[in-house]
């Protein structure tokens, strides 16, 4: 059992929720990233990792934060702060998002807004937090398509590596069709795959 009033626990839950109020994902290494920054600019005391003869103030190791946070998890801390982490094997390591298992005061949401395709028509998803717009979507799955060509990807590398609030694989599946041509998973958009050739224009 975890102490979730160790320093570094209670560091690590304040940055998981600060992640959650920006609606970003992250991995373990961005939490750590994150309190290196901040306890190296004097905004977080975390005596255990001090270290006065080294070129930084504070040295935190992914391992201490990659331990800590899996017990954290384990242990379902997370819950008790009402937020639910969900998890998401990006290809070469796992992405989190934090989502609030609270109300949130987020305008209320026709459901005619959650058919699949049809953007709310408030820019909030079912969640209440904010759903980029198609513009913004189709600009980085672009991105994405032009910087993967020669390889083989599915819909939810897409999906994972774009970090699309309240997208599914299916819509995201309809704006990639715009781009290039995806083999289609009928039963699965996730697993539709899309053939980056050298060019796909």
């Amino acid at each position: 059992m975890c102490d979730k009033n160790s320093n570094l626990n209670k560091a690590i839950l304040a940055q998981v929720q600060t992640f959650a109020t920006n609606n970003t994902n992250f991995s373990v290494h961005d939490i750590a990233v994150a309190l290196r920054k901040s306890a190296n600019a004097g905004n977080l005391n975390l005596p255990e990792f001090e270290t006065p003869s080294g070129q930084y103030k504070y040295e935190i190791p992914h391992s201490s934060v990659k331990d800590a946070f899996s017990e954290l998890l384990s242990d379902g801390i997370f819950t008790e702060i009402n937020l639910q982490l969900n998890r998401n094997y990006n290809g070469v390591y796992f992405e989190y998002t934090a989502v609030p298992t609270v109300a949130v005061a987020a305008p209320a949401i026709a459901a005619s807004a959650a058919v699949v395709g049809v953007p709310p028509s408030n820019g909030w998803t079912l969640a209440g937090t904010p759903r980029l717009d198609a513009k913004s979507v189709a600009t980085r799955i672009d991105t994405y398509l032009q910087n993967h060509i020669g390889l083989t990807v599915t819909i939810e590398n897409i999906r994972a590596a774009i970090k699309c609030n309240g997208w599914t694989c299916s819509e995201i599946q309809d704006i990639a069709k715009t781009f290039v041509t995806v083999n289609v998973d009928s039963e699965y958009p996730s697993k539709s795959t899309v053939q980056l050739y050298n060019t796909f224009r």
